[in-house]
């Protein structure tokens, strides 16, 4: 699917594409330097478009921006310290950020294991790793950072107190908490929701 929605607060109004995003899926999308960013595969290619209003409404007209390389799909995306990040993936290449030209690995290999259909979410001063999976192996861990080449354990995978084992969740940072919602551990669907914060 290619189709562009957006909320105006009542209802929610389908976006008449000008010039059309390719179908995709598995794809992430931020706003960052007054832009719509989509992230993710135009076929088996890593591809990024962004969108403005200079020609119109945001997501009536798509631009090809400078691609990343090597995340493959299932990659997680957020803007923390003025960049775009994206992290994990099914590919090779595990953590890339963006300045708003181009797209560079970080500097250091984060110490966390390789995953994909994890959640990457950022709040003030921090970004933040969340669970997700990579092939058989499910992970309940949370990992952080405050430069996004240091990361630190904040909880162990496998610990038994909170969320589960949990892929393809949801997560948000809200009212100074890092909520968990919903999720699959590899034979079931959940419908739990967790947070931690004051």
């Amino acid at each position: 699917c290619n189709d562009v929605w957006y909320y105006s607060g009542v209802s929610w109004d389908y976006v008449s594409q000008m010039n059309s995003l390719p179908t995709t899926s598995f794809h992430g999308s931020v706003s960052y330097g007054n832009k719509l960013w989509v992230i993710g595969k135009d076929g088996t290619t890593d591809a990024v478009w962004w969108s403005d209003n200079t020609s119109g409404d945001y997501g009536v007209y798509w631009n090809t921006g400078d691609s990343l390389t090597g995340s493959g799909w299932h990659q997680k995306n957020t803007v923390f310290d003025s960049k775009i990040w994206s992290i994990g993936g099914s590919g090779p290449v595990k953590n890339q950020h963006f300045n708003g030209s181009t797209w560079s690995d970080t500097i250091a290999e984060y110490n966390f294991p390789h995953r994909f259909d994890h959640q990457a979410v950022d709040s003030p001063g921090k970004m933040w790793v969340i669970g997700g999976q990579y092939d058989a192996t499910y992970f309940n861990d949370v990992w952080y950072t405050g430069d996004g080449e240091s990361w630190t354990s904040a909880r162990n995978n496998g610990d038994s107190n909170g969320f589960p084992i949990v892929a393809n969740h949801a997560s948000v940072y809200f009212q100074d908490k890092l909520w968990v919602i919903g999720g699959y551990d590899g034979s079931v669907y959940s419908s739990d929701v967790w947070y931690s914060g004051p």
